[in-house]
């Protein structure tokens, strides 16, 4: 996990969330097995527990 946000919200209301990741927190590993930190998208999931992750973010 880069970040989280909690948001505590009444039933049938929204939010707009925006949480920073350093290009940083977000490293793969290249073909040529070299550690790679550039820019990437990252996808967020939404859910009440882990277990409930299920709603994704682009």
């Amino acid at each position: 996990m880069a970040r989280f946000a909690q948001v505590r919200l009444e039933p049938g209301a929204s939010a707009r969330v925006r949480v920073g990741v350093h290009a940083d927190q977000t490293p793969f590993t290249g073909r040529e097995l070299t550690q790679i930190v550039g820019r990437a998208e990252v996808e967020g999931l939404v859910g009440t527990s882990p277990d409930g992750l299920g709603a994704g973010l682009p």
